[in-house]
């Protein structure tokens, strides 16, 4: 088959958001599909998508903005906007199925720059099947009509809509006013070369009685919450917690410049991307997200998968990976009380975390799909392919 896999994220390069759909494309490479794949035209081309181009995929990309041209047309009141050269290259593949994977559960229908890509999905005259995959649904998100109305037609016109969490579909279904039709749950993968478990962090002369957290996630305030970490930290006010920030992003700065107002930055350490996640975990004792929204997070996965417990907000997926003392514990919501009372709890069972970072190995054990890319290729396959 001819399958095509487009990303519509548009906030950074790569993200957690990219890895399922990339590991349904290597798959499908692996399975002798003919692939495409398609992202937006980044100033450097992402490692992982270099290695599917190297594996046979063809790369289209694409502009993050649509040229002024094309705005102005498709401003002009019936007009048929002019279809970008993208676009034809993508149909001029005749893909037997799409695979849309979504950063969030509306930005494919709220983007100018994907418009031109569904009024191909919804107006072809030959009808073109396509899977729609969401990483995660942000609350209070803003609808207007025609916003909520394009997003109900995507989602009614997908042979499938898959989701990375059970709540994540609830949430949509509560935007869109309408059951979101064909909706399955699937799992995200986890990067990890090794996923045995790891020694627990021994103690040295130099980092004795010190308690490492590490916050794996892109530096988005918005998103990810770190700010709130920060002010949680501080109000714990207890020196022997140390946080690394394990990511890059926007809000870097301000998040540097915050730490030093609270006096942390002897307590907070940016270590900017890691590749080796084995060797940040090695010396780290616990994971502490502080997101306001997500799907079901990459980095709780991988860190319950090595050993260790996890302090995480109550969005998502997280309550179906995480039982309050016995994986980790939960924040009921993404403020700074919340988490305070949180991290609170955690330290006052200090004595246990490595037991209870052993539970969070054998529930994510449990939990994790071993081969989550191949599920999104038989679903898509399924899905798209020819009716008998």
């Amino acid at each position: 088959m001819r399958l095509a896999f487009i990303s519509t994220m548009a906030g950074s390069a790569w993200g957690g958001s990219e890895e399922l759909w990339a590991a349904a494309a290597r798959a499908a490479l692996a399975g002798g599909h003919s692939v495409l794949i398609s992202t937006f035209d980044w100033p450097t081309l992402p490692p992982q998508i270099v290695s599917l181009r190297a594996a046979g995929a063809r790369v289209v990309l694409r502009p993050r903005k649509p040229s002024r041209l094309q705005r102005l047309i498709g401003l002009m009141g019936g007009v048929v906007p002019m279809e970008p050269s993208w676009l034809r290259t993508i149909r001029g593949f005749s893909p037997h199925g799409v695979l849309v994977s979504q950063g969030s559960a509306y930005e494919c229908v709220a983007r100018s720059a994907t418009r031109p890509l569904l009024r191909w999905l919804a107006n072809s005259t030959r009808p073109v099947r396509f899977v729609n995959l969401v990483q995660f649904n942000r609350p209070g998100v803003k609808r207007n009509q025609r916003t909520q109305r394009d997003a109900r037609r995507f989602y009614q016109s997908a042979a499938a809509n898959l989701f990375v969490c059970r709540r994540n579909i609830t949430e949509a279904a509560e935007w869109l006013g309408a059951a979101v039709p064909q909706a399955k749950v699937v799992c995200n993968p986890a990067n990890l070369g090794d996923s045995g478990a790891l020694p627990w962090p021994a103690d040295n002369t130099e980092s004795k009685n010190i308690i490492r957290l590490a916050c794996v996630a892109r530096l988005d305030i918005a998103v990810k919450g770190q700010d709130l970490l920060l002010r949680a930290l501080a109000e714990i006010n207890e020196p022997r917690v140390h946080v690394t920030f394990a990511g890059v992003g926007t809000d870097g700065d301000t998040l540097r410049e915050l730490a030093r107002r609270l006096g942390l930055q002897d307590r907070v350490d940016f270590a900017g991307q890691v590749a080796d996640i084995r060797g940040l975990w090695a010396s780290h004792h616990m994971l502490v997200l502080a997101s306001h929204s997500e799907g079901t997070p990459l980095a709780m996965i991988e860190a319950m998968l090595l050993g260790r417990p996890v302090v995480v907000t109550d969005v998502g997926g997280c309550g179906d990976w995480v039982t309050y003392g016995r994986e980790g514990w939960i924040a009921a919501s993404s403020t700074v009380s919340h988490i305070v009372a949180a991290l609170r709890a955690a330290l006052e069972e200090q004595q246990r975390w490595e037991s209870i970072g052993a539970a969070a190995r054998e529930r994510a054990t449990k939990l994790l799909d071993p081969q989550p890319g191949q599920t999104v290729l038989d679903l898509m396959t399924l899905c798209c392919g020819p009716k008998k």
